[in-house]
């Protein structure tokens, strides 16, 4: 008998992608707003545009904004069933539902800015 198969493990992958990036780029990023910008050298918006607007940028963004939300989503779903809100199917489509809109509309915007 074969055993049954889960896309869990595809999931905990964006998890664990989408926490190791939220608690490596997302202090570095606000570092760089609350000290960096303040008290030193302001970059203009032409500086901050060229180097979000090449390919490495777009898709450093995508990473960050996609995978972090899918972090979140995650969380928030089993957030829901440790408090057994409802039903386990609805959440979880709910939630990676939400986390694969967020990655597509990321992706579209990255792609047309």
């Amino acid at each position: 008998m074969n055993p049954k198969r889960s896309n869990e493990p595809v999931f905990w992958l964006l998890f664990g992608a989408g926490g190791m990036l939220s608690a490596f780029l997302l202090p570095i990023i606000i570092l760089i707003m609350i000290v960096w910008v303040p008290f030193f050298k302001v970059p203009d918006y032409e500086q901050i545009m060229f180097w979000s607007g090449s390919w490495l940028g777009r898709f450093i963004w995508l990473g960050i904004i996609s995978l972090t939300a899918w972090h979140a989503f995650h969380r928030i779903f089993h957030l829901t069933q440790d408090f057994k809100l409802g039903h386990k199917k609805v959440f979880q489509s709910i939630c990676y539902g939400l986390a694969g809109v967020v990655t597509v509309a990321s992706a579209t915007l990255v792609t047309l800015i």
